[in-house]
């Protein structure tokens, strides 16, 4: 077997966040610009590197659409976020703001896979982990809603205040480091999932689109076969 672990991205890999991390970015940005906020405003700045992070991906594309920004656009204007204007009220308001929305709408999150392959993972052999930009209690909230936290305790899980955030390669070796792996591979659906793998020199496996130097999967049903080869 090529791999003796297996490290998950949490949204858009196990869970459909769709109508909840997502729809609290449009909601949030939407109330702070002022102006009206589409899914594929969202969909294009988090295509962007540096905006793993929803707080700050909330905040951004506030910013963008204020001035007028088109999401064509956003690849070569979005700038990743600074320590000083994370420190920001304005920012502070933001994250305040993109809460209230998020834990209104998380009862929509589904998993988008079969536990009984997570199981399968498990029984040849592999050790399972998450490396997630949600905070961590978020993180444990759906595992267990989901009654997955047999297969994932929380210190398998690595989430935001555990580490530098994606695409920094922080968060995917500290899970390597705890599962005490030597073969991981890395299963995510952004490039900033494929920007971290590439840089803790980890094999990717992404879901729903195609970037180099990575093994497309066009559903994460079709990981199981990448992973268990």
């Amino acid at each position: 077997m090529m791999f003796d672990s297996a490290i998950y991205d949490l949204d858009g890999v196990l869970a459909d966040e769709t109508r909840s991390y997502r729809e609290a970015i449009r909601l949030t940005a939407q109330r702070l610009a002022g102006k009206n906020v589409e899914k594929s405003d969202v969909n294009a700045l988090k295509k962007v590197p540096g905006f793993n992070n929803d707080w700050d991906c909330a905040y951004r594309l506030a910013q963008l659409l204020g001035r007028k920004a088109k999401r064509e656009e956003f690849a070569a204007t979005a700038r990743p976020l600074s320590q000083d204007e994370r420190k920001s009220a304005e920012y502070g308001e933001a994250t305040r703001l993109f809460q209230e929305n998020y834990l209104r709408l998380r009862q929509n999150e589904k998993l988008l896979v079969k536990k009984s392959d997570l199981e399968k993972v498990a029984e040849a052999g592999l050790k399972q982990a998450i490396a997630t930009g949600r905070p961590k209690p978020e993180a444990m909230w759906f595992l267990q809603k989901e009654g997955l936290e047999y297969i994932f305790p929380a210190k398998g899980v690595v989430g935001l205040e555990d580490a530098r955030q994606k695409p920094d390669p922080a968060p995917l070796l500290l899970a390597k480091k705890r599962l005490g792996a030597q073969r991981p591979v890395y299963v995510g659906d952004t490039v900033n999932d494929a920007l971290a793998a590439r840089a803790a020199g980890m094999p990717c496996i992404i879901v729903g689109q195609k970037i180099d130097g990575t093994v497309f999967v066009e559903t994460p049903e079709k990981m199981f076969e990448e992973i268990l080869k």
